[in-house]
């Protein structure tokens, strides 16, 4: 979704709008578990596209996770967390027999 935000500033015309990428972005950051980095996409969201129909909401619900220090702070964000759920980790292929 960087690559895309950067891609955004070179093209002529745009072929995606930014508060798009920005909403997907931030969505997911949430469902790695990057909550803080997510408030802060969807804040610039808010701001730039006043009117979006779940910018608002969304900040809400990702602030409701958070406690009031952490909202507060946006600027001083830790790494993203990129982890793989391993839970859908394959360790082995499993052969296919065609009999």
């Amino acid at each position: 979704m960087e690559e895309a935000l950067e891609k955004l500033k070179t093209e002529k015309p745009p072929t995606k709008q930014e508060s798009d990428i920005l909403e997907y972005y931030a969505y997911a950051l949430y469902k790695q578990g990057n909550v803080k980095h997510a408030l802060k996409l969807t804040k610039k969201l808010a701001k730039i596209d006043p009117k979006h129909p779940r910018a608002a909401g969304n900040v809400k619900w990702y602030e409701d996770m958070l406690d009031e220090e952490a909202r507060e702070n946006l600027e001083d964000l830790p790494p993203v967390k990129n982890e793989r759920d391993l839970k859908y980790d394959i360790t082995e292929r499993e052969k296919l027999i065609v009999i």
